[in-house]
C-alpha cells in the first residue's frame, strides 16, 4: 500500500518489517522502518525516518485491521462492512470460483462468531457487551443488505438472503433452553428437605427469574429498540418453563408434588386463564364419530364415558382444591372450567349427532344442581343455558329427519279428508315406527326425547288446523270435528306416553280446542276463550280469530266479542308457572 507518493515506501507486511530508502528532494537517502504494534483496535504503525546524519523523525499511520484481526478482536460489524465490500465488489463481474468460496467461507466464520457471542449474552465483563453489540449492529447490517438484494431482484449469490435475524432468534431459543435444563437445583437445608421434583422447579424458577432480570438491566442496552428484546426473551422463558411444567406432569407425581403445582400456578400466575385449554378428550370423541365408530352400549343404552369422566374430573378438583386452598372464590374459579368444556363441546359437530352425546347434558344438568353453592350465580346459569342448547341442537337434529318424511301426513290435518278416520290413523302408525328407530338412549334422555317429539307434533297438529282449511258451516259439522280432534288428542297422548313422554300437559291443548268447535252459545263461548287465555298466557288474538273462522256461522260481531274475552280471563302468573305452547303456533 502506497500513502506518500514516490517520497516514502511503506511495507505491506508489518509481521516481517523491512526497510526501504529512497531519495529526498535534496538528493538523501531515507531509511524507514515499520514495526508492528498489537493490541490496537484500528492499526497504529510508527515510521521513523532517518536522513543519514542522524537527523531522526517520527510517523504515526492508522491502519485498518484486516478481516481476520476484526474477528480476533470482535469487531464483527466492522468484519461484515468488510465482507459486504467485497460481495458488491464481486457482484456483476466474472469472478474466479476461488474468490467467491472464500467469501463464504469468510462469511461462515463470521456468522459462527456471532452465534458465539450471542451465547454469552449472560457472560459478565464490558467487553463481552462491547462484543454483543457489535454482533448485533452486525445482523441488522446483513438484514439491510438482504433486503438491499431482493429489491434487485437477480444477480444475488447464493447466500442471500442470509436470515441473520432468523439465526439469532435460534440461537437464543437453544440458549434459554439449555440454561433452564442447567438450573442449579438449590442445596440450602430448608430446601433439601423437599423431593427433588419441589427443588427442580424452584431451581428453574430461580433461573428464569435472575436471567430476566439481566436481559432488563444489561442486555437490553445492547439491543436496538426494534428487537423488543425483553418481550422476546420472556416469552421463550415462558414456553421453556411450561414445557418442563407439562413434561413433569406427565409422571406420576406425589400428592405433595401436586400441591407444590398447584400453589405456583396459583400464587404466580393468579389472573391466567385456564379455560381457553382445548380437552384433548373432545378430539378422540370427534374423531371416533369421524371414524363412524358405533358408541359403546350398556344395557341396551349408548353411554358417554367422556360425561363421566368430565363429571368425576370436575368433582375431584374441585373437592382436592377445597381442602388445599380453603377460599370458595378460587375453588368456584375452578369450577368454571365446566363452563369453558360445555362452550367447547357444544360447537363441535359429533355432539348433536350421536345418541350417546344427549347424556352428557343431562348428567352436566344435574351436576350443576347439585352442586350449586360450586358455581357464580352467573357462572351457572350459563352452563344451564349451554346445556339447554345442547340439548335442543340435538332434538333438532334427531328429530329434523322424521318430522321432513311426515310432512306430506302432516299436510292432511286440518282438511276435509282429515275428518275421515283413516288418515289419521296412518299419521301414527308413521310416527311409532320412527319412534322405534330411536332407541338407545338412557331413561332420562329418551323420555326428554319424546316430549320433546308429542310437543312437535302436537304444535304441527294446532298450526294445521289453524290454516283454515277445513269449513264448519253448521253444528253438526262443527260437532263432528270436535269429536275428531278429541279423539285424536287421546291418541297422540297414549301413543307418547306409552313411548315414555312425561309431558302430560299436553294432553289438554286438543281437548280445549275441541270445545271451543263443539259449543254454540255466545256466552259458554266467551268462557271457554277466557279460560284458554288464563291456562296459555301465550295464546294470541290471532290464535282466537283463526280457531273462530273455522266456525263459519259464527258471525262477525259474536267473534270479536269472543276475541275480547280472551283478555278478561288473563292473570298476572310467575314466569315459573307459564305454559308456553301457542308461541310455537306461527299463524299468518
Amino acid at each position: 500500500m502506497r500513502t506518500r507518493g514516490d517520497t516514502m515506501g511503506i511495507t505491506s507486511k508489518p509481521d516481517s518489517p523491512t526497510e526501504q530508502s529512497g531519495k529526498t528532494s535534496g538528493g538523501k537517502r531515507l531509511h524507514l522502518k515499520l514495526p508492528k504494534l498489537r493490541g490496537n483496535k484500528k492499526g497504529q504503525t510508527k515510521v521513523v525516518v532517518t536522513d543519514g546524519h542522524g537527523s531522526v523523525s517520527t510517523a504515526t499511520v492508522e491502519l485498518p485491521l484486516t478481516f481476520e484481526q476484526n474477528l480476533e478482536q470482535h469487531c464483527l460489524f466492522e468484519a461484515c462492512l468488510q465482507l459486504i465490500e467485497r460481495e458488491e465488489r464481486l457482484s456483476g463481474q466474472i469472478t474466479e470460483e476461488k474468490e467467491v468460496s472464500r467469501l463464504a467461507k469468510d462469511r461462515g466464520a463470521l456468522l459462527s462468531l456471532v452465534e458465539l457471542i450471542l451465547k454469552k449474552s449472560f457472560s459478565p465483563g464490558e467487553e463481552n457487551l462491547e462484543a454483543l453489540a457489535s454482533a448485533l449492529k452486525a445482523i441488522c447490517q446483513e438484514e439491510q443488505q438482504d433486503r438491499l438484494w431482493a429489491q434487485r431482484h437477480e444477480g444475488a449469490p447464493e447466500w442471500r438472503p442470509s436470515h441473520w435475524r432468523e439465526h439469532h432468534n435460534s440461537t437464543l431459543r437453544r440458549l434459554v433452553e439449555e440454561r433452564m435444563d442447567n438450573a442449579e437445583t438449590p442445596v440450602t437445608p430448608d430446601k433439601m428437605q423437599r423431593s427433588s421434583i419441589q427443588r427442580h422447579i424452584c431451581g428453574m424458577g430461580k433461573q428464569l427469574k435472575d436471567d430476566l432480570k439481566q436481559v432488563v438491566e444489561v442486555v437490553k442496552g445492547c439491543y436496538p429498540p426494534e428487537f423488543d428484546i425483553c418481550n422476546f426473551y420472556a416469552r421463550l422463558y415462558h414456553r421453556a418453563f411450561g414445557a418442563r411444567l407439562r413434561k413433569i406432569t406427565e409422571f406420576g407425581l406425589e400428592e405433595a408434588d401436586c400441591t407444590t403445582l398447584l400453589c405456583w400456578v396459583n400464587n404466580y400466575y393468579p389472573k391466567t386463564n385456564c379455560f381457553n385449554l382445548d380437552p384433548p378428550a373432545l378430539k378422540k370423541e370427534e374423531e371416533a364419530w369421524a371414524n363412524g365408530e358405533e358408541p359403546e352400549r350398556s344395557d341396551g343404552c349408548f353411554i358417554s364415558h367422556l360425561a363421566i369422566d368430565v363429571i368425576q374430573f370436575i368433582n375431584s378438583a374441585v373437592e382436592s382444591l377445597s381442602l388445599l386452598l380453603r377460599d370458595e372464590h378460587k375453588v368456584q374459579r375452578t369450577a368454571c372450567l365446566l363452563e369453558n368444556f360445555l362452550a367447547i363441546f357444544s360447537n363441535m359437530h359429533f355432539c348433536k349427532r350421536e345418541f350417546h352425546n344427549l347424556w352428557l347434558p343431562s348428567l352436566c344438568r344435574d351436576f350443576i344442581d347439585k352442586k350449586r353453592h360450586l358455581f357464580p350465580e352467573d357462572v351457572r346459569q350459563r352452563c344451564l343455558s349451554a346445556v339447554t342448547a345442547m340439548k335442543k341442537s340435538s332434538h333438532t337434529y334427531l328429530l329434523g329427519p322424521m318430522h321432513k318424511e311426515l310432512k306430506p301426513q302432516y299436510r292432511t290435518l286440518g282438511t276435509n279428508d282429515w275428518l275421515r278416520k283413516l288418515l289419521f290413523e296412518k299419521l301414527l302408525q308413521s310416527i311409532e315406527s320412527h319412534i322405534e328407530d330411536l332407541q338407545g338412549l338412557t331413561g332420562s334422555c329418551h323420555q326428554e326425547l319424546m316430549g320433546q317429539l308429542q310437543y312437535d307434533v302436537t304444535v304441527e297438529y294446532v298450526r294445521r288446523l289453524l290454516k283454515g282449511n277445513v269449513k264448519l258451516k253448521d253444528k253438526e259439522k262443527q260437532e263432528q270435528a270436535a269429536r275428531m280432534v278429541t279423539e285424536n288428542g287421546k291418541q297422540l297422548h297414549q301413543l307418547f306416553t306409552e313411548a315414555g313422554s312425561k309431558e302430560d300437559w299436553l294432553k289438554d291443548i286438543l281437548p280445549n280446542i275441541a270445545e271451543v268447535l263443539r259449543l254454540q252459545d255466545l256466552p259458554s263461548l266467551q268462557l271457554e276463550v277466557a279460560s284458554l287465555g288464563a291456562a296459555y298466557p301465550d295464546l294470541s288474538e290471532k290464535h282466537i280469530s283463526a280457531l273462530l273462522k273455522l266456525k263459519t256461522s259464527l258471525s262477525k260481531d259474536d267473534r270479536r266479542k269472543v276475541k275480547e274475552s280472551l283478555l278478561d280471563g288473563r292473570t298476572d302468573t310467575s314466569d315459573g308457572d307459564l305454559l308456553l305452547f301457542f308461541s310455537r303456533v306461527q299463524i299468518r
